[in-house]
């Protein structure tokens, strides 16, 4: 499974996002190391290492992008 990320508005790295000519976030290849790095666990872009409150992730499917719920608090 690929991971996929963008930097969430709410992260001090927020900078470091790419966007696109409309300004939309462009997604940036990521891997997920929770067990050698819990606290930086995303592994990837400019930046290289994210915590998961950094960023939303995306994993492909049926070739276009869907966003994992990692953030929702379900009620």
């Amino acid at each position: 499974m690929q991971f996929y990320a963008t930097i969430r508005k709410e992260s001090k790295y927020w900078h470091q996002q790419a966007h696109d000519a409309r300004k939309h976030p462009i997604p940036f290849r990521v891997s997920i190391d929770i067990e050698n790095d819990p606290y930086w666990p995303v592994k990837g872009g400019l930046g290289g290492n994210y915590a998961l409150f950094d960023v939303d992730l995306w994993i492909m499917s049926d070739g276009r992008l869907e966003k994992l719920p990692i953030h929702s608090v379900n009620y």
